[in-house]
């Protein structure tokens, strides 16, 4: 996708390997077609910005 100013945007699989490999999982915008529980699972850090984990674990912080 590519904005009017030009700047492109893509969009890749979310795996396990993509999600460990990140230090930290932002959780902007709520869609219910993520696997929030996967993500968790495999997530050094999740920050939470929409309320969208409701079993809080160690590696969840929200705002």
């Amino acid at each position: 996708m590519r904005t009017s100013e030009g700047r492109e945007f893509s969009s890749i699989e979310l795996t396990e390997e993509i999600i460990k490999s990140a230090d930290v999982v932002v959780l902007t915008t709520n869609h219910k077609v993520i696997d929030i529980d996967f993500i968790q699972q495999h997530s050094k850090l999740v920050v939470d910005l929409r309320n969208m984990i409701t079993e809080k674990g160690d590696n969840v912080f929200k705002l």
